[in-house]
């Protein structure tokens, strides 16, 4: 199924998606099929969503779960596609835009909506981080009042080594647990009637 997915993928050149007749859907109301990925600090995937978009007339738009797109446009019982679409581009391509930006404004709501559920664990790593670090500060600091040569040395060292860690952890916590706010779009492609 991978290999026919991508055989399918390359038939379609850069912003191009095909478009599929779908008799079940009302006239006028087309629904782009999207892939929308959002990636953290560290271009990790974070949110992977499949969605449509549905135009409701009049800068109107319905966003649909991939499961609601398949059973509306009768994917899920097959489809037969005559490959005719006749009259039907022009008026695509003129709303096409608007869905994509839709589906973006969407993608930034889910960015905001993680962000909030993320947003709790990443302080409370933070809260954690730092008890860590001030106790091993705080431990080394109480060496170093009656430490002397190479003793002191050592602590000096280890002080060094305890602030590092904690930046790279801090550092590693922000960039893992921030989600980049451009999302990565994809029309995947568009049911139509």
């Amino acid at each position: 199924m991978e290999w026919l997915l991508d055989k399918l993928l390359v038939r379609f050149g850069r912003h191009e998606a095909p478009v599929i007749q779908s008799p079940q859907l009302p006239p006028g109301q087309p629904i782009a099929l999207f892939q929308g990925v959002l990636s953290n600090r560290r271009s990790q995937p974070v949110i992977s969503e499949w969605f449509g978009a549905q135009h409701q007339g009049r800068n109107r738009w319905q966003i649909l779960s991939l499961d609601q797109v398949l059973q509306l446009t009768g994917f899920t019982v097959g489809l037969a596609n005559p490959g005719d679409i006749s009259g039907q581009f022009d008026a695509i391509t003129k709303i096409l835009s608007d869905a994509v930006t839709f589906a973006r404004e969407h993608m930034d709501q889910l960015r905001l909506d993680r962000g909030h559920v993320l947003g709790s664990r990443l302080r409370e790593d933070q809260r954690k981080l730092k008890k860590w670090y001030d106790a091993a500060l705080y431990r080394l600091v109480a060496e170093e009042m009656n430490a002397r040569g190479a003793q002191a040395a050592r602590i000096y060292h280890e002080q060094k080594k305890v602030k590092s860690l904690y930046q790279q952890r801090l550092d590693w916590l922000n960039d893992t647990f921030t989600a980049v706010n451009v999302p990565y779009l994809r029309v995947i492609c568009v049911f139509a009637k």
